[in-house]
C-alpha cells in the first residue's frame, strides 16, 4: 500500500512600495534637505556678519578708548597754582586739522613744555590711525601705527553732504563776572572769563577680509583743564 503527499506550492505575497511612490518619497526628502541646507547657510552666514559686526566695534571701541584717555590730559600744568592767574597756559591744543591732532601735556611734571617729550598726536594717514609720541608735526613722517592696516582700515564718517571730520574743537567762553554772558562778548576790563573746550572723534572703520562690514562710532571729550583768564 503507497501513501502520496502532495504539497501545494504558496505563493507568498510582501507588502513594499511601487517604482512611483519611492520617486515621490526621494524627490519630498530631496526638497526637505535641499530647504535644512539653505536655511542651514543663511543662519551661518548672519552669524558670521554678527560676529564681524561685533568684532569691528570692539576694534574701534578699543582704538577711541586709547585715544580719549591720553587726550584728555591735554593742558595739564604741573605747578600751575605757583603761577600767576592770568598767565597762559603753555600746554594745551597744539595743533589741530580735520585728519591730526597734536596736543601736549607736562608728563614729566617739570613745569616746562619740552617739544620732544610733553606733545603727542594722533592722526589719519593712508586708512590708518597713527600715534606719535616724541613731538613729530602733522605733515611729518615717523608716526607710529595704532592700527594694523591689514586688518582694519579708517575712513572718514560720511554723510549725504560731506565728510566728517575725524577731529572737532568747540570752544566755549564763560564770563563769571558778568552774569548770563556765556559768549564773553560782553566782556569789561577785570572781568574773570573761564574757557572750556570739547573735542569730537568720529571714526568709521571697516574690516579688510569684509568691506561691506562698515561701523562708526564718536566720542566726545571735554577738556578738563579749563583756562582761567582776566580781561
Amino acid at each position: 500500500m503507497s501513501t502520496t503527499t502532495q504539497i501545494n506550492d504558496q505563493k507568498i505575497i510582501a507588502p513594499g512600495f511601487s517604482l512611483i511612490e519611492l520617486m515621490i518619497a526621494m524627490l519630498l526628502g530631496t526638497l526637505a534637505l535641499g530647504t535644512l541646507l539653505t536655511v542651514f547657510a543663511s543662519t551661518v552666514s548672519t552669524n558670521k556678519t554678527i560676529l564681524e559686526n561685533i568684532h569691528l566695534h570692539q576694534e574701534l571701541r578699543i582704538i577711541l578708548d586709547i585715544m580719549t584717555r591720553d587726550i584728555r590730559r591735554t593742558g595739564y600744568w604741573a605747578h600751575a597754582e605757583n603761577s600767576p592767574i592770568n598767565t597762559p597756559n603753555p600746554f594745551g591744543i597744539v595743533e589741530l586739522t580735520d585728519t591730526c591732532i597734536r596736543y601736549s601735556y607736562d608728563i614729566d611734571k617739570d613745569g616746562q613744555l619740552n617739544s620732544n617729550k610733553d606733545i603727542f598726536g594722533f592722526r589719519l594717514n593712508k586708512q590708518t590711525i597713527e600715534v606719535s609720541i616724541n613731538g613729530r608735526k602733522c605733515n611729518q613722517n615717523r608716526w607710529e601705527d595704532l592700527t594694523d592696516l591689514n586688518t582694519l582700515t579708517i575712513k572718514h564718517t560720511e554723510t549725504r553732504k560731506e565728510k566728517t571730520p575725524i577731529f572737532q574743537l568747540n570752544t566755549e567762553c564763560l564770563n563769571i563776572t558778568q552774569t548770563g554772558d556765556k559768549t564773553c562778548t560782553k566782556t569789561a576790563p577785570g572781568d574773570l572769563l573761564i574757557q572750556s573746550s570739547t573735542l569730537l572723534i568720529n571714526l568709521t572703520g571697516m574690516l579688510k577680509k569684509d568691506p561691506e562690514a562698515e561701523f562708526s562710532l564718536a566720542s566726545s571729550i571735554t577738556l578738563p583743564n579749563h583756562q582761567v583768564l582776566i580781561h
